[in-house]
């Protein structure tokens, strides 16, 4: 529960009381709310602070089960390699000697951390393209039509200052500005902002850095208490009390001991002390419980199977590669192909042709026919 102030003794000590964590915790995750013209620049905010994209990237970064989905789907929409078919991109899509594989993999992912990519895309003097650079989404904003886009990587500063705020036409194949922003978002009709893959498991990528997190703890301070020690004869003073407190501490909760106490000054009880150990109500069962339900979610929003990822169970016994053929398969069909499709279509309408792009299908050759255990 989380602690709250109901009142304070002559001291200014604080009283503290209790109250229901629910809503609290619900509070503590962002919000993707979209508002208009926000700071009077333009563009549509993400998110009440502006900086969701932040947020979903911080996801991506700390949560270890949705940064292997993100990093094993790209991988695999990226295939055995890939092609820009396009006379002059064969080699190279800019002047910083990038490949097109390059630019594929960084939109690829940002498609899946964020639900959208963009790329820069420069034309010469003639109006056809010259250049392609991939753009890190979570620095773009556009405004409610589309039809602008706004590059800053202040976004995560409450007050970005607008000298760092760049400004692109969206890219048309009618308008042939010189430099433009192509973006992809998988928004509905009422939003300007996409919704990730896992958007309907946040809460799942929550409670994983949640139980890290408490573990860590744990580990290192003795996180949850095991005893309740009660100190009846009298209330010393507060210097006293830090002193007692420092020297139970220094002998009984170190890391060479398991559990940890509170401590509990009274005058009550006849002056004796009492030691009472407090029920866990096996913590542990429950976080793993919240931890593999969690995992699950995960897995469901992306219709993946854990192995296709390299998670195992609990016992490690290995899986057979017709087993992984068949989870591929799946997975393949629902998940992989439409992805590679909305790339492979985005380009071919940038540059105007069917066949701009090939990305050869991930296959199973390399895969050793023996019972996989890795």
């Amino acid at each position: 529960m989380p602690i709250k102030m109901n009142n304070t003794d002559d001291n200014k000590k604080v009283m503290l009381g209790f109250s229901d964590s629910g809503k609290y915790w619900e509070r503590l995750i962002p919000s993707a709310k979209e508002s208009d013209n926000y700071s009077g620049k333009g563009y549509v905010s993400w998110g009440d602070d502006n900086n969701y994209s932040g947020y979903l990237n911080n996801l991506y970064n700390n949560v270890s089960i949705l940064k292997s989905l993100v990093d094993s789907s790209t991988d695999y929409v990226c295939g055995d390699g890939s092609e820009c078919l396009v006379p002059g991109f064969e080699k190279e899509v800019n002047p910083k000697h990038e490949t097109f594989e390059d630019i594929l993999k960084n939109l690829v992912r940002d498609y899946f951390i964020y639900g959208g990519f963009a790329v820069q895309v420069v034309r010469n003097a003639l109006g056809e393209i010259a250049a392609l650079y991939n753009v890190d989404y979570s620095c773009v904003r556009v405004n409610k039509d589309k039809t602008v886009a706004y590059y800053s990587e202040e976004y995560a500063k409450k007050y970005a200052r607008s000298n760092k705020t760049i400004r692109y036409p969206i890219w048309s194949d009618v308008a042939k500005d010189d430099v433009s922003i192509f973006y992809y978002s998988n928004s509905s009709v009422l939003n300007v902002y996409p919704t990730p893959v896992y958007g309907a498991a946040i809460r799942a990528c929550e409670i994983q850095m949640k139980i890290d997190k408490f573990h860590l703890s744990a580990i290192s301070n003795n996180f949850v208490p095991s005893y309740l020690i009660s100190m009846n004869n009298g209330m010393p003073t507060d210097e006293q009390k830090e002193q007692i407190e420092k020297m139970i501490s220094e002998k009984f909760a170190n890391p060479d001991n398991a559990g940890n106490f509170l401590l509990s000054f009274s005058d009550s009880r006849d002056n004796a002390l009492t030691v009472s150990k407090i029920d866990t109500n096996d913590f542990s069962e429950k976080y793993k419980a919240a931890s593999d339900r969690s995992r699950q979610e995960l897995f469901s929003a992306f219709r993946c199977s854990p192995l296709l990822v390299g998670v195992v169970g609990d016992v490690n016994t290995g899986f057979s590669t017709s087993e992984f053929a068949d989870s591929f398969k799946i997975y393949n069909r629902t998940m992989i192909k439409p992805v590679q499709k909305l790339v492979i279509n985005a380009f071919n309408r940038l540059f105007g042709t069917d066949g701009s792009i090939m990305i050869r299908p991930f296959s199973l050759e390399d895969v050793d026919d023996n019972v996989i255990t890795e």
